[in-house]
């Protein structure tokens, strides 16, 4: 089946937790989050489901999981730049397909116990920043 011929939806969820959350990502190629990507960049690695977000100075440190061309895409924050990269990706499957198999690769060199020192070294580098003021 070539590209011309699959066909793929855009479907605005909102927040969305637990079983529907698993579902969801189930049933999706792309996660399409424009500014603010937190703790869904490791959701995004662990369903082999890349994110295509933009260079906006909101996401969290989770954001620092995601690679861009690697297993995510990031783009200049603009509408119509963004519009562009969601068409190219949703209608082109070699691109989609490699950060897909970016994301599968990425995932099995993150474990709990590698994210939980991260997270930790993150709190004590915010706890020095802060002293420091």
């Amino acid at each position: 089946m070539t590209s011309r011929h699959l066909q793929r939806h855009v479907v605005y969820l909102g927040r969305v937790e637990g079983r529907q959350k698993a579902l969801a990502l189930a049933a999706s190629d792309l996660l399409v989050i424009p500014e603010w990507v937190g703790l869904v960049a490791v959701d995004s690695l662990a369903a082999a489901i890349p994110i295509l977000t933009t260079s906006h100075s909101s996401h969290s440190p989770e954001a620092e999981y995601l690679i861009h061309d690697e297993n995510s895409i990031f783009v200049d924050h603009s509408v119509s730049t963004y519009a562009k990269a969601i068409q190219e990706l949703l209608c082109g499957d070699s691109q989609l397909q490699q950060l897909t198999t970016g994301c599968r690769s990425a995932s099995q060199s993150l474990s709990i116990e590698l994210m939980a020192d991260a997270f930790h070294q993150g709190v004590l580098s915010w706890i020095e920043s802060r002293s420091e003021q």
